[in-house]
């Protein structure tokens, strides 16, 4: 749709110009990903803080299971991850393979970034499809 490409592209002008005129924020395609994901994907946070402020689901998930916490996690947009914390969205949603926000964190060794999450009340105890923790993701990728 008009408002994936205008999100995936970071035309905040665009984007605002279609909700404005009634395009549907929570709009998914066939991999279910919607403009708050594609946002999230190229990093455009203008435009992810303008889609949740207008009722984008910050939560929803693609075909993969990734939502946007999941996807800032693994980009380490800070700014993003702030937008999402602001809205309260669910810091333990799973990936298909049972990855965290934090399990994604320690992967990647973003010591900031899994302070703040821990900080926000992250289960630090969910375990992966293969019964691994934050915790042990960490020592593995130390």
């Amino acid at each position: 749709t008009a408002l994936m490409h205008a999100a995936y592209n970071g035309r905040l002008d665009i984007v605002r110009f279609l909700v404005e005129h009634g395009a549907n924020i929570n709009v998914k395609n066939s991999k279910n990903a919607t403009p708050v994901i594609y946002a999230t994907s190229n990093e455009h946070s203008a435009v992810v803080e303008y889609l949740m402020e207008h009722g984008a689901d910050g939560e929803g998930q693609d075909c993969l299971g990734w939502n946007p916490l999941l996807i800032a996690a693994q980009c380490g947009n800070m700014d993003i991850i702030r937008i999402l914390l602001r809205k309260n969205v669910n810091l333990n949603k799973q990936e298909n393979s049972g990855k965290t926000s934090l399990m994604i964190a320690a992967e990647n060794n973003n010591l900031d970034l899994v302070k703040l999450l821990v900080n926000h009340g992250c289960d630090v105890a969910i375990q992966d499809i293969h019964h691994h923790t934050a915790c042990v993701i960490a020592a593995y990728h130390d």
